[in-house]
């Protein structure tokens, strides 16, 4: 059984499986590798990485977290989780069981693009949202 499965594996994820990594404890991320950031040029408010792609923070962070081996990551989507008497079950999109102890959500947010033809290409850089 694993300690921990994080949902979620852009920064506010892979830094919890790097603390967790250094803890010793069994951690798997499992993420679709679609942030919600992969569109913008550069992210910001990151200290000493103020102004780094996105891509490159995560090929970072991915890098740093094979020094842990007691984390894994794992690209697929958490279809399903069910609360089981001694923790978690989660039902992976390929298919895979995870049991473990605690479940950290850190999904973070989606947007929804309009059904433009080539949107995605321009989102985070000249087309942007309002709130």
């Amino acid at each position: 059984m694993l300690d921990v499965v994080i949902v979620g594996g852009s920064s506010a994820g892979l830094s919890a499986a790097l603390i967790l990594g250094r803890s010793l404890r069994d951690v798997v991320v499992i993420d679709d590798q679609k942030p919600c950031n992969r569109f913008s040029l550069a992210s910001h408010g990151f200290l000493t990485r103020d102004g780094t792609p996105p891509s490159d923070l995560l090929k970072i962070a991915h890098e740093q977290l094979q020094f842990y081996p007691t984390v894994a990551l794992k690209t697929a989507t958490a279809s399903n989780i069910e609360k089981t008497d001694f923790g978690f079950e989660i039902l992976s999109s390929h298919g895979t069981k995870l049991q473990t102890r605690t479940v950290l959500l850190a999904t973070g947010l989606h947007d929804e693009l309009p059904p433009l033809n080539g949107i995605e290409g321009l989102w985070g850089k000249s087309v942007a949202h309002e709130s």
